[in-house]
């Protein structure tokens, strides 16, 4: 892990980094390197801990979209969740740490009589059936 502890490494050794829980290497989007040490007495590849970058995860939508769909979102981008049959849309946007904000939603079938379903609303609209 990426600290301020002192270690030696022999020349040829090799020396693997783990970037902070959340983030990733930037050139490869894992979650470690594995750095080389030269006679230079510097390491290859170059790396700094300023190269483990915070991402978010794809969110966890159940039926509904995510758009854009990736595998991974970078700090800054945002996302729309889309509820099928329905105009109801959400955005959300990753921010620092690795998180989402605000939380995507999920959409969810309302049920209104054992075998039949309405449209899919969001989560925050559903009515709970022992408050009504």
């Amino acid at each position: 892990m990426i600290g301020s502890e002192n270690i030696t490494v022999n020349v040829g050794q090799v020396f693997p980094l783990t970037c902070p829980a959340g983030s990733v290497v930037d050139q490869t989007g894992q979650a470690s390197i594995n750095l080389t040490c030269q006679d230079s007495g510097h390491f290859q590849p170059n790396f700094t801990k300023n190269d483990c970058i915070y991402i978010c995860q794809p969110p966890v939508v159940t039926l509904g979209t995510v758009t854009p769909d990736s595998t991974r979102y970078n700090i800054g981008d945002v996302i729309t969740v889309t509820c099928p049959n329905t105009t109801i849309q959400n955005t959300s946007k990753c921010v620092e740490g690795g998180e989402w904000n605000p939380v995507p939603v999920s959409c969810k079938s309302v049920f209104v009589k054992p075998g039949k379903v309405c449209g899919p609303v969001l989560d925050e609209y559903r009515k709970n059936p022992e408050r009504d």
